[in-house]
């Protein structure tokens, strides 16, 4: 691991070594902003900064108080949902897709719609981070495949191969 990929991975370490001491599941959501790189193009980096802080807000206000919602990279975040199954999950992550969706942010007199794709994956007994993370991640490709603005879940693409 790069340094800055540890810090990232320090909450859903935390969280599967507790679901492991525990039992419980452990979420993991990423989300992706919808054509992120068109809204910087079109609009500046300000704009871009404030599509942002848009979305964390939107994810903040979406996940419980103990959840964790962080910067993954330019405009993905990683949410760390402890304690909860896929139907909690996919609320909360729909919550959070809905929110985003119904609003428009004004940016220097521009009216922006931002919406965004998330892929969740629900950790299996044991399961290591990377794994998790992996999932999450093949189910975010699914959503954009799928047209974006979606929530995907992991078993759902994995299902879809059988």
């Amino acid at each position: 691991h790069a340094d800055g990929d540890l810090a990232k991975l320090d909450p859903l370490e935390r969280e599967l070594a507790r679901s492991l001491r525990e039992g419980g599941r452990v979420a993991a959501l990423l989300l992706d902003l919808d054509h992120f790189k068109a809204i910087n193009d079109r609009y500046g980096h300000h704009a871009g900064d404030t599509a942002i802080a848009f979305a964390a807000t939107c994810m903040e206000q979406s996940v419980r108080q103990h959840d964790y919602v962080g910067r993954y990279g330019g405009e993905e975040f990683l949410i760390v949902i402890s304690d909860c199954d896929q139907d909690l999950a996919m609320e909360i992550a729909e919550r959070i897709r809905t929110r985003m969706d119904s609003e428009v942010i004004s940016v220097d007199g521009h009216g922006l719609e931002i919406s965004a794709t998330l892929g969740l994956a629900i950790s299996e007994h044991g399961e290591s981070s990377e794994s998790l993370l992996r999932r999450a991640d093949g189910a975010l490709y699914a959503g954009k495949q799928r047209g974006r603005n979606v929530v995907v879940c992991a078993s759902e693409v994995l299902q879809s191969f059988d």
